[in-house]
């Protein structure tokens, strides 16, 4: 026998090989005994726990019994609320026991190796534990390490073929901690670092009822409560996380998963290669709604509540140079286009109402977007303008930062206001190419006289007796606010002369084949009127800005044919005036040539033409009111009233001239007038029989 062959190892018997396997090794016992949680029992032999282990359901090895096991503990527990209270107490003391005697395995059915439906059903069980109570929430937040990263992997792992999947279960698992446990218990589960904030990345491609669910719970047990700090809120609900609820205010629908990517646990199958990877799936009206308006009410309640959400005041309102609130100015820059859909724009509008310090750090920065964007979207841009501009409270804003230096306030309300901005847009590329949108004009226009308003408010309310503004500071201020305001806004010439070419145009008889309708070239008009109106107030040492002739010329520009698109409407009727309102009333009167006619010339043929309706009342009361206020005609009401009356029965407009004539005559020799009176006076006295001149003016 060679050296080798000694030493080959002797070859056993079947009989000794099948009876050593059947014995268990020390380390093989030892692991076994781990995962159980059960004690080793030094008085037992090896066959004899053997004999018993197979009688405990959780020593199973396998997978599939595990799940088998976990739901139908998950079935039985999550009756026993409902159907078996009596039994909550004993079911919560075994499910601690259970939790404790077995916690290896359950970490093990959440270890990253395991398998994505074992650790549902896990998660299942344990959120059934949870729904028992504060008690068993407490249990199992004991057991569970929230700051692995396999827990968060779980969060990150999805499978589209099914309704219910892992990352559901773990989230569902999560609400219903901060819903059934304590304060301590959900306080301990919010501060565990990236937990939360995993959740949100996710929401883009979940279902409808999965983000409704978990944003709405969210909302109503963290951020509508004063249990957990907003240090707490912050950490959770920074500007990456809520960057991707913003994006929920435009949902249309789930995104797929991309190719690459960390939400690709089961890749999408892809038809082709040019698939949009942007595409998303269809999703209802209903479902469309629902998750917009739930994540325009979670993101409400966290960025525009003082109270509740992340939101801090700001007693310099943005004026200094640190930003209090610097994440609210991430969220807002981190938005993509937010004048492109509805909701977005909502959002950016409310939170701006109630953070006005963010209009400096947000809103001003979108001059450069607005110089050179198209037509479209600068007409968007305009509209989010006026819609901040119309819920600001500049009287709150700029008092409570009890400033007195006159140069300041009148830049802190054109700053508010707005009316800083209205220059550059006039100055907008889109808006010098394209002459012909009338859209884009009227928002212009809109855009003005809403921070006119604000304007004119602000100063009324600084001019006011409650106001503690003293005399010299009230006068210094309209002074300087008048001159900033008329640096603004578009001169007077400008507006009447683009108010006479749109009539001009929409009221020609040529046929046009593109342009704007009459409905809006009626609107735009409208606007133009709107803003002459209030330019008026800040005229008062501003005579050149807002010159009376200049106006003069709206008065005989008849817009009947634009006044059908609108009931109870005359554009003229309003121009004529707003011409009255600025020139004295003989300048009204007399100013008439063979040239140009009076504005009450236009007037008196207006009524002529549309004497019926509400127009011809407005235009009859219009006339007794500026004939009454001359002097030579003052106390003469009833013969005013006489003239009208006979003037409306009238059927031709040759009334129109013989009433002027009649009307000018008086206003140039009032001594005339005064002794035919007199003259009729007396004679009426004569044939009366001697009553006297007294008792007939008395009459």
């Amino acid at each position: 026998m060679t050296a080798q062959n000694a030493r080959m190892p002797k070859k056993r018997k079947r009989s000794e090989t099948a009876q050593n396997e059947e014995v268990p090794s020390k380390k093989n016992m030892d692991a076994e005994n781990d995962l159980d949680g059960g004690e080793s029992d030094d008085d037992g032999s090896p066959e004899k726990k053997a004999k018993t282990e197979p009688e405990e359901p959780f020593c199973i090895k396998k997978f599939l019994a595990h799940t088998l096991v976990y739901q139908a503990l998950e079935r039985l527990v999550s009756r026993l609320p409902e159907d078996f209270k009596q039994y909550v107490n004993t079911a919560l003391v075994s499910a601690q026991q259970m939790l404790q005697k077995y916690n290896r395995l359950v970490h093990m059915s959440l270890c990253r190796t395991a398998k994505p439906n074992h650790a549902k059903a896990a998660l299942r069980l344990l959120t059934a534990i949870v729904t028992l109570g504060p008690e068993g929430a407490r249990y199992v937040t004991s057991i569970i390490n929230f700051e692995s990263t396999n827990f968060i992997m779980w969060i990150n792992t999805r499978n589209r073929r099914d309704a219910e999947d892992v990352r559901t279960c773990a989230v569902f698992f999560l609400m219903s901690v901060l819903v059934v446990g304590s304060n301590s218990v959900a306080r301990q589960v919010l501060q565990v670092k990236g937990l939360i904030n995993s959740i949100f990345p996710g929401l883009l491609y979940d279902r409808a009822s999965f983000i409704c669910s978990f944003l709405s719970t969210f909302q109503a047990k963290v951020v509508e409560t004063t249990s957990f700090t907003k240090t707490i809120k912050l950490k959770m609900l920074n500007d990456k996380s809520l960057k991707y609820v913003t994006q929920l205010l435009s949902w249309e629908g789930p995104k797929p998963w991309s190719i690459h990517g960390k939400w690709n646990k089961f890749k999408a199958i892809r038809g082709t290669e040019k698939e949009d990877p942007e595409a998303v799936l269809e999703a209802s009206k209903e479902d469309v709604e629902l998750v917009q308006s739930t994540a325009y009410n979670f993101l409400t309640a966290v960025c525009c509540s003082h109270k509740y959400g992340i939101l801090f005041r700001d007693p310099k309102m943005g004026q200094s140079r640190q930003n209090m609130n610097f994440v609210i100015t991430s969220i807002l820059l981190k938005m993509e286009h937010p004048y492109e859909h509805e909701r977005c724009s909502s959002f950016v509008v409310e939170l701006l109402k109630v953070a006005p310090d963010q209009i400096g750090h947000y809103l001003h920065g979108w001059k450069p977007i607005l110089t050179f964007a198209t037509a479209a979207t600068a007409e968007k841009l305009i509209k989010l303008y006026t819609r901040v501009v119309e819920v600001q409270d500049l009287d709150s804003t700029l008092w409570a930062m009890a400033e007195n230096v006159p140069e300041k306030v009148c830049r802190l309300i054109l700053y508010f206001s707005l009316l800083s901005i209205a220059k550059s847009v006039a100055e907008a590329r889109s808006f010098q190419t394209e002459e012909n949108n009338v859209q884009l004009r009227l928002a212009h226009m809109r855009f003005v006289a809403a921070s006119l308003r604000k304007v004119q408010s602000a100063l009324h309310h600084a001019e006011s007796a409650k106001s503690s503004v003293s005399a010299g500071m009230k006068a210094k201020l309209r002074r300087i606010l008048c001159q900033d305001v008329w640096k603004n806004v578009p001169p007077t010439a400008d507006l009447v002369k683009e108010y006479c070419n749109v009539v001009t145009k929409a009221t020609s008889k040529e046929p046009q084949t593109e342009g704007p309708s009459l409905s809006d070239c009626s609107a735009y008009c409208a606007s133009i009127l709107d803003v002459l109106d209030l330019y008026r107030p800040f005229s008062r040492d501003h005579h050149a800005e807002y010159d009376w002739k200049v106006l003069c010329q709206l008065a005989g520009v008849e817009t009947d044919s634009l006044d059908t698109h609108a009931e109870d409407q005359c554009l003229q009727l309003r121009a004529i005036g707003l011409v009255l309102e600025a020139c004295p009333a003989s300048e009204a009167l007399m100013t008439s040539d063979a040239e140009q006619k009076s504005p009450f010339c236009h007037l008196l043929e207006l009524f002529a033409r549309r004497k019926e309706g509400v127009i011809g009342k407005s235009a009859a009361s219009l006339i007794s009111k500026l004939l009454c206020n001359l002097n030579v005609l003052e106390g003469y009401s009833m013969e005013v009233d006489i003239w009208m009356e006979k003037f409306r029965l009238g059927q031709c407009l040759n009334l129109v001239q013989l009433l002027l004539s009649a009307i000018q005559l008086v206003v140039k020799d009032s001594n005339r007038l005064n002794s035919e009176v007199m003259r009729n006076v007396m004679y009426l006295t004569t044939a009366d029989g001697g009553q006297s001149a007294m008792d007939l003016w008395s009459e």
